[in-house]
């Protein structure tokens, strides 16, 4: 019976080594666990940091595409009005150009238009005065031409470029606007 005994207690104590080996390494891998738990948790925040920063570009890149698109409607709309507002020009010698042609006002003064443009001197000489006619055409071609809607540029040299208003009394945004040009050497 004491063989038993002895046996029991080798038996005993060995279960007892294994199960202090077994506590030790589950204590081991519940801390190896944590460490990389901790790194995930790390990995994690700075992923979740990366997207708030991600979301900010996005909402960024957004604000941008409404101010283009905004952008683009507003050149559409210079467009179409250009398209309704062609200008056409005819000069007595080809020794001028003109071009920026806009043409302004109405607002809370409706009536008051004024057209804006530049005249180059495209020709061999110096130009002492240039006449600049604006012709208003009806929608049905009919024309309307006033000797009081004109302007006058005066000493234009070769290559020259020059500005110049006339003021569009009677102008309707239906009609276009033509050009009379006479040269002076």
């Amino acid at each position: 019976m004491s063989e038993r005994k002895v046996v029991g207690k080798n038996f005993a104590i060995i279960l007892g080594i294994i199960c202090i080996i077994l506590a030790l390494s589950l204590i081991g891998a519940v801390m190896n666990y944590s460490l990389i738990i901790k790194e995930k948790d790390g990995v994690i925040a700075s992923l979740n940091s990366q997207i708030i920063g991600k979301d900010s570009q996005v909402e960024d890149l957004q604000s941008q595409i409404t101010n283009l698109q905004n952008q683009v409607d507003s050149l559409n709309a210079t467009c179409n009005w250009l398209k309704q507002h062609s200008f056409t020009y005819y000069v007595v010698q080809n020794s001028v150009n003109i071009s920026n042609v806009q043409i302004y006002g109405g607002g809370w003064m409706w009536y008051l238009y004024y057209l804006n443009g530049t005249v180059t001197n495209i020709g061999t000489k110096p130009l002492e005065k240039v006449y600049i006619y604006a012709i208003l055409v009806n929608p049905d071609g009919m024309r309307d031409f006033s000797p009081d809607r004109y302007t006058v540029v005066t000493d234009l040299w070769v290559g020259e470029i020059a500005t110049f208003t006339i003021g569009l009394e009677g102008y309707k945004e239906n009609q276009t606007v033509e050009f009379f040009v006479i040269t002076c050497y």
